[in-house]
């Protein structure tokens, strides 16, 4: 079993990599904009709204367990 620092630890790397993610995908967003490609904007568009809900709910649990073990 995990300590809570071990998990707060973990959040913290799943953050980075989710922060990643992210910029990754706004660079091809950028990309399909220039090109005016309308339905991947929209793909994109909608994944990274899952992406930035989820980078959000992973910040959240962060904060929480931060806060419990402070």
């Amino acid at each position: 079993m995990r300590s809570f620092e071990e998990l707060y630890e973990e959040y913290g790397n799943s953050i980075a990599v989710q922060k990643r993610v992210i910029e990754n995908y706004r660079k091809h967003l950028a990309a399909a904009r220039k090109k005016s490609d309308f339905k991947e904007i929209k793909r994109l568009n909608s994944l990274l709204c899952v992406l930035y809900e989820e980078k959000s709910e992973l910040e959240e649990r962060a904060g929480e367990i931060h806060r419990y073990i402070s």
